[in-house]
């Protein structure tokens, strides 16, 4: 099983982490090498073989004309890849790609990201002008998979019986978007919303990424799940918890119930603020990551235990 952890915005800059945002154009973005292979670093020598980033969360990178058709892929964007994958070479490690995240419409009401999911030629459009290019740029050597939507559910009538896209809307943008995909797709959610994905009959996915918040650390078996997956490997994007750190115990439970039940991969969530922070160093005028005891903890098992 390969253990993976959650960076998917570097310094918490949600939406312009790694390009401009067309709608903040003037917050710039954070992304420089040296703060990518910092992040890398870090979490290999927690020991972890693998993690996901976001790509286009809240629209970073997507580029638009005036009636909102998207019309290309930042090229900063691009160069945000090849930086990102190069360290991950260096390291021996894998990189899972998230292309957008649907919480977005919620946030920020990015209209992007709910064009993409409820309309099918702006979905194309995306495929054709951005995904096809950023998995051009991606080295398969370090490709673990590539995430449609993180979490689509946020943006589906399911969820948002007012103003969400319907199901079956949304499992045709995947399918749009996957077509232009030489790697594993996701498009990781919780296991209740399963049926919504497969509302046309069939999972529009190549692999099932199950995204879970358990105080204990606890994962469903694939025999507990709403839907049949067929023989589909099945990971864990995210696992975390919403305690206020008096449950840290489930994030290394996590990891032993993914091995335990046959998951090819588990993701924690997340490196930053559970695992490490960032702080800066006034004494000695530097900046870095500061480890947290449960870091300790799961880098003493990754690197000792299962070594």
């Amino acid at each position: 099983m390969i253990s993976g952890v959650n960076l998917p915005v570097l310094l918490g800059a949600y939406g312009h982490d790694l390009a401009l945002n067309p709608k903040y154009p003037h917050w710039g973005f954070e992304i420089t090498p040296l703060l990518a292979y910092r992040y890398l670093a870090m979490s290999r020598v927690l020991g972890f073989g693998a993690v996901r980033i976001w790509l286009c969360e809240n629209g970073e990178g997507v580029l638009t004309d005036d009636q909102g058709r998207i019309t290309g892929v930042a090229p900063e964007l691009l160069d945000a890849v090849r930086i990102l994958q190069h360290g991950a070479e260096f390291g021996g490690m894998q990189i899972y790609w998230t292309l957008l995240d649907a919480n977005a419409w919620q946030h920020d009401r990015c209209a992007i990201t709910r064009s993409v999911a409820s309309d099918l030629d702006q979905a194309r459009r995306f495929a054709g002008e951005v995904a096809a290019p950023l998995v051009e740029a991606m080295d398969p050597e370090t490709v673990f998979a590539v995430e449609v939507f993180n979490e689509p559910e946020t943006l589906s009538t399911e969820v948002r019986p007012d103003d969400g896209v319907l199901w079956p809307d949304l499992v045709r943008s995947i399918r749009a978007i996957k077509a232009v995909i030489p790697y594993p797709v996701t498009s990781g959610t919780q296991a209740i919303f399963l049926p919504g994905m497969a509302s046309d009959g069939e999972l529009p996915v190549d692999a099932v990424d199950l995204h879970v918040y358990h105080p204990g650390g606890g994962l469903p078996s694939r025999e507990d799940l709403p839907v049949d997956i067929g023989d589909r490997p099945l990971l864990a994007g995210e696992c975390g918890t919403h305690s206020d750190g008096s449950h840290e115990d489930a994030l290394v439970n996590f990891l032993f119930n993914a091995r335990s039940l046959g998951y090819e991969a588990a993701f924690l969530w997340k490196l930053e603020g559970e695992l490490v922070t960032w702080r800066r160093y006034e004494e000695r005028d530097t900046e870095g990551f500061e480890l947290h005891r449960l870091g300790e903890r799961i880098q003493h098992l990754l690197t000792n235990e299962w070594r």
